[in-house]
């Protein structure tokens, strides 16, 4: 008989939802219900990745801090201090030993899937045969995507290389932007989809992986440079506490409705062409929010950047198979948002 489900209410960690045939031990789900982001203790501290982590936290979520260097400087004192006094821990414990096998045969069965859910903390176990025909009810939208017969990355990298020559060439990027665009160790990209166990039928959130994508830097570069756009809205909200910041001064009254919308297949339904002209219009009406973060570099090469990054991204790949989308923008897009 399959497992039942977990509910967070009754476990101490994230849920464990079963929705294979294969019926978990009770060791398996102790493990698993240590969740995704479990792992063994490091045998030093890991310095470079937390002052990494600190200055992604600082740039994204608290923009506005006046002294991140002296943050930084704060945090690394602290490290090495810590460091001094770290001990060593033992990972080859009975109970460490026994997570390592488990998740070594667990991840080493073919007939099962096991990922993170949509939208939560729990990991779903899934059929293999159930997660791939999933995906494929998106892929098979013969009007979207299309199979191409071999993996074009190193046809675009070529292309990417080439383009940024010539920004090169004619002065429009410096050489070091030029170095921090090269595509280096191309990958490409990988899709995948993320339960959704909170809608009825569970379906599949699919999601482009494009982090060593072709384009990947100059993707990343544009996300940092167009952020002083994105703050500018007024409908932009920073995080769930400036949401309540928002809310305290707002009056409802007992007959108001409060309803939500969701989107379906938003980045497939996104007119390429069209936003790239909306784009370009924001960025020449606000390009005094952006000439810093931009270092200076015109609106016209800007939106050469981006469809770059559009023209190149629109592909991926499932298994053994490489699909092309034939419009719209692309799932996981390299700069969101814009």
């Amino acid at each position: 008989m399959r497992n039942r489900i977990y509910s967070p209410r009754f476990t101490p960690g994230p849920a464990i939802v079963n929705l294979s045939s294969k019926t978990l031990e009770p060791q398996e789900i102790e493990t698993l219900e240590k969740g995704p982001k479990f792992s063994f203790l490091p045998k030093q501290v890991p310095v470079a990745d937390i002052v990494s982590s600190l200055e992604s936290a600082l740039h994204k979520q608290y923009p506005s801090v006046s002294n991140p260097d002296e943050v930084r400087s704060g945090l690394i004192n602290i490290l090495y201090n810590s460091q001094k006094k770290f001990k060593p821990p033992t990972n080859s414990t009975p109970e460490n030993l026994q997570d390592i096998k488990i998740l070594s045969n667990l991840r080493k069965d073919p007939s099962i899937i096991i990922t993170k859910a949509d939208k939560s903390n729990s990991l779903v176990v899934m059929n293999t045969t159930d997660y791939d025909n999933k995906i494929f009810s998106h892929l098979n939208d013969t009007i979207t995507y299309q199979t191409i017969t071999h993996d074009p990355t190193d046809q675009f990298t070529n292309n990417i290389i080439n383009e940024l020559k010539q920004l090169k060439q004619n002065g429009k990027i410096t050489p070091q932007l030029y170095n921090k665009f090269f595509p280096r160790g191309s990958f490409c990209p990988k899709l995948y989809g993320l339960p959704k166990i909170h809608k009825q039928g569970i379906p599949l959130r699919p999601i482009v992986a494009c982090t060593k994508a072709p384009a990947a830097n100059i993707g990343k570069w544009l996300c940092t440079a167009f952020k002083p756009l994105l703050y500018s809205q007024n409908s932009y909200i920073h995080n769930s506490a400036d949401l309540i910041k928002n809310l305290s001064n707002t009056s409802i009254s007992e007959n108001t409705i409060v309803s939500s919308f969701d989107i379906v297949s938003m980045y497939t339904n996104i007119d390429v062409t069209v936003s790239e002209e909306l784009l370009k219009n924001k960025i020449e009406e606000n390009y005094h929010l952006i000439e810093t973060s931009a270092t200076g570099i015109d609106c016209e090469v800007l939106m050469t950047l981006v469809k770059i990054c559009n023209k190149f991204s629109m592909y991926f790949q499932f298994r053994d198979s490489f699909y092309q989308q034939k419009m719209d923008y692309p799932w996981g897009h390299l700069y969101p948002g814009y």
